[in-house]
């Protein structure tokens, strides 16, 4: 939450939401995630409506952005002014605009968490699939140089015995990133208690962004399974011995069979149904989409795993790149390779260790930071 504070005065917001509402006074104020701008006027998502906006601090006496709505959610504001990009392109080439809308800045947590809010690099939008990339590398390179104190892994442990990150590691991975030598789930939906099927409401806006397809597809949390992962349109087998248990414990031992079926049923809907998402989604289980996400995160810590990636790919280069003729532009000694292979294996050992504290403090593990 540090990264994130920004100090307000609450009596002029609560004075701001009593006069958009006509009330006397403002009896609560509660604090929720972002959204977007205009999603309910022109985008037609069921979001709360907009009372009252202002997205400039220095313009008023609350000393922060604001927005009031129906239902007190907090909006990050859009570019104020019109853009010569459109907003997206068709798949027959027409090229949609809006005089009301542009596509502005990311507002992505990986652009502002960890301390990158405080460094100057660019933060979209981009005309391209390649820029939107390249800017993911020049904004680690950028903060990973001008950050005073590397920020803490959330997922392994460092220090003696086990990795220990350093800059000068961050910026050797870094520099074998292109031309350089991104939540939908059950409390967010809002449900009609006469019609349980129709949704009437979509909260917790804070993550969106326009970006790759293959960035933010997922399957619906709801029916994330803990078992066996289920890809492509493989069918989940159920066990053989069901017969053979007793009723209670035959119900436990197939209810991964059945959340394995649910997942294989959305892929199959998602093939049939939207082919666009049914490749992001398989892409996403590829090589060139861990290098990727890996290099999101090079500041915090994925270096290491990232790094030896790149050095594994010189005996599959061609076929990494598609190109028959294609010549490996990596050089990496036999010291090095080493040096890198100790580096995940200290990673390594550094999540299992910090996997075994969150296993023994269980709730009381302090998994967002509080």
């Amino acid at each position: 939450m540090s990264q994130r504070h920004v100090r307000i005065n609450v009596i002029e917001l609560a004075r701001c939401a009593a006069v958009a509402t006509g009330a006397k006074t403002c009896v609560n104020i509660a604090k929720y995630p972002d959204t977007i701008y205009q999603a309910r006027k022109v985008l037609e998502i069921h979001v709360p409506k907009v009372l009252a906006w202002c997205s400039q601090t220095h313009e008023n006496p609350v000393g922060a952005e604001y927005i009031i709505m129906e239902e007190p959610i907090f909006l990050r504001r859009l570019e104020d002014s019109p853009s010569s990009q459109p907003l997206y392109i068709e798949a027959n080439g027409d090229e949609i605009t809006n005089k009301n809308l542009v596509i502005g800045p990311s507002t992505a947590r990986e652009n502002f968490d960890s301390g990158r809010g405080a460094i100057d690099f660019y933060r979209g939008p981009w005309d391209s699939l390649e820029a939107y990339h390249l800017s993911i590398g020049h904004r680690e390179l950028a903060c990973i140089s001008h950050l005073s104190k590397l920020p803490k892994s959330p997922i392994t442990l460092c220090g003696p015995g086990i990795y220990q990150p350093t800059k000068t590691k961050k910026l050797r991975a870094l520099y074998c990133y292109p031309d350089l030598h991104n939540d939908l789930h059950v409390t967010n939906i809002f449900f009609d208690p006469d019609e349980p099927t129709k949704v009437v409401g979509l909260i917790d806006w804070q993550s969106t962004e326009m970006s790759p397809l293959y960035f933010h597809a997922r399957q619906p949390y709801m029916i994330d399974d803990v078992g066996p992962s289920i890809n492509s349109l493989e069918r989940p087998q159920p066990r053989t011995d069901l017969d053979q248990l007793e009723p209670a414990e035959r119900e436990s031992a197939n209810f991964p069979y059945l959340q394995q079926s649910l997942c294989s049923l959305y892929n199959t809907i998602t093939h049939r149904q939207n082919p666009r998402l049914y490749t992001a989604l398989q892409f996403q289980h590829t090589q060139k989409y861990l290098l990727l996400l890996l290099a999101c995160n090079l500041l915090i810590d994925s270096e290491a795993s990232y790094h030896a990636q790149v050095a594994e790919l010189e005996t599959t280069w061609n076929k990494f790149s598609g190109e028959d003729a294609s010549t490996y532009p990596f050089a990496f000694s036999d010291e090095e390779r080493q040096e890198l292979e100790a580096d995940v294996e200290g990673v390594i050992h550094g999540m299992e260790a910090m996997r075994s504290i969150k296993e023994s403090l269980g709730d009381l593990f302090p998994e967002r930071g509080d």
